[in-house]
């Protein structure tokens, strides 16, 4: 999952605007290769003054990719199937 967020930083970003803004890459890159991408992931967001990105900040990133109806920074085979098997479950 965690690997997934790196395809939407706006996403991630928008958890705590003010502290993560600009933490995530912008650039294409193949997300599942990222090594223990949840620790990565607490890494790039962590700060001096803000909490680092937990488990529970998923929703909220989900919740903001529905609304806003936000595409993948970059394609990417898993996140690929799993949109797939979601609207094929509908």
């Amino acid at each position: 999952m965690e690997a997934w967020w790196f395809l939407f930083p706006e996403a991630v970003e928008a958890v705590r605007p003010r502290a993560w803004r600009n933490k995530l890459p912008r650039e294409a890159q193949d997300v599942e290769l990222i090594n223990q991408p949840k620790k990565e992931l607490q890494r790039v967001t962590r700060g001096k003054s803000a909490p680092e990105y937990a488990e529970s900040d998923s929703p909220t990133i989900a919740a903001y990719i529905k609304e806003k109806s936000l595409t993948p920074l970059c394609p990417c085979k898993s996140y690929d199937c799993m949109v797939k098997l979601a609207i094929s479950i509908r």
